[in-house]
């Protein structure tokens, strides 16, 4: 794993959400984010009874001291199955929190290289022997390159760099060796500090930055009008291989001689037909198989053996995609008992869809 980047959500019994310095009324019940830099205060206010709270999100150094200190009660699993039954093994039983007793995870994204390739335009990480080092011949464009500010993933960028891939490592002398490389990049870039990279990277005010891949994905909504989002180049060591699914449209990346389609990861793929399929089947209520169906129905429209598919259809058929998940839920529902068995299920669902048939229009 190539600092795989993982946040947790910690649990007490309480009335609201916790944010760092909150002044929300106690019957809140939505979560604000938590800047890193306000978390030991948040943490504070826990500790002297301050606030209650549902759900806490604060980076894992602090887990030992809200555990030891008494402010986390103990997860019931028997109330979340699908913890050890869905997550990776490596998360529903964390090397920080053996057998899941106080967090879940809620999020998991890379950790790689975010650049401006319009400023850049001759920077690639893959054409060093090794990427992570690109950083420290970058003196030239001093002032504009940046590193997460998140001890975790500063420590490993430093590891990877000295090629050790191991970013868990407890061994005292390759935890200095990454800080004393950190060190030597300060000073050679006059390297700068930021969480919030996908402003800094959109802005130009940074052109090369260590960045997280899930603020990489909304880079689209952040880039100044007129900016696009090929501007923004993001790399990761996937060895070449990775399944992409994007928020907003891409147009298709050109890589080694093949033309990569990129899904467009929109729920309007799924809901419409799980909707439709619901209605014309007459089910009792929508199972988790249901579900299922209707996201197999989904991968069943991509031919992945071609070069360069994309893992999703193309959102601009969306009538015909619905279809398929439509029929797909319905004879689910069957299967999983909450509706009765339909003669024909794909003409039912055509005959339930509505056609659009519009009059002549003539201006006179």
């Amino acid at each position: 794993m190539h600092d795989l980047h993982h946040r947790g959500a910690f649990a007490r019994a309480g009335p609201a959400v916790l944010t760092a310095d909150t002044t929300v009324p106690p019957d809140l019940q939505s979560l604000v984010p938590i800047p890193s830099q306000r978390i030991p205060n948040a943490v504070a206010k826990l500790d002297s009874g301050a606030v209650q709270f549902d759900v806490f999100v604060p980076e894992l150094v602090y887990l030992e001291q809200l555990v030891v200190g008494k402010i986390l009660q103990p997860l019931n699993l028997s109330y979340i199955p699908n913890l050890k039954a869905n997550v990776w093994p490596s998360l529903n039983s964390p090397w920080y929190d053996v057998g899941s007793r106080y967090t879940v995870p809620y999020t998991v994204f890379s950790t790689g290289i975010a650049w401006r390739n319009d400023f850049l335009p001759d920077y690639n990480p893959e054409e060093f022997a090794n990427p992570y080092d690109s950083f420290w011949q970058m003196g030239e464009i001093s002032g504009k390159v940046a590193m997460l500010d998140d001890q975790r993933e500063g420590l490993a960028f430093g590891l990877l760099r000295n090629g050790i891939t191991d970013v868990n490592t407890g061994k005292k002398d390759q935890v200095e060796g990454a800080k004393g490389a950190i060190q030597e990049l300060i000073d050679k870039v006059n390297l700068r500090f930021y969480t919030n990279d996908y402003q800094h990277i959109a802005d130009g005010s940074i052109w090369l930055h260590q960045a997280w891949g899930g603020d990489m994905t909304a880079i689209g909504y952040y880039l100044p009008k007129g900016t696009p989002v090929t501007s923004v180049s993001y790399w990761w060591p996937t060895d070449g291989r990775g399944l992409i699914g994007t928020g907003t449209p891409w147009p298709p990346v050109p890589y080694k001689g093949t033309n990569y389609r990129i899904g467009q990861a929109n729920n309007a793929l799924v809901y419409p037909g799980i909707g439709l399929g619901t209605i014309v089947s007459g089910a009792e209520h929508v199972t988790d198989g249901m579900l299922l169906a209707s996201a197999q129905a989904i991968a069943s429209l991509v031919d992945v053996s071609q070069p360069g598919a994309g893992v999703l259809p193309d959102v601009s058929n969306l009538r015909a995609s619905s279809a398929t998940v439509a029929v797909a839920v319905a004879q689910q529902a069957v299967k999983d008992g909450v509706a009765h068995p339909l003669n024909d299920p794909v003409q039912a669902v055509q005959d339930a869809m509505w056609q659009a048939a519009y009059r002549p229009l003539e201006v006179k």
